[in-house]
């Protein structure tokens, strides 16, 4: 999940409004147990205003 959560953050890096890049790393967190993580990424990507799926 490691390889995962660095492409996803590669990803967020080239599209910062891609919320689906957000609720995948806020999963893969919740899956790992680190509930803090989940949240934030859940939260930066509700908060986007002009999402890009």
């Amino acid at each position: 999940m490691d390889d995962a959560i660095k492409i996803l953050k590669l990803n967020i890096e080239d599209y910062p409004n891609c919320v689906t890049a957000y609720d995948s790393l806020s999963r893969i967190y919740k899956i790992q147990g680190n509930k803090q993580m989940a949240l934030f990424y859940n939260q930066k990507g509700a908060s986007i205003k002009n999402p890009a799926y």
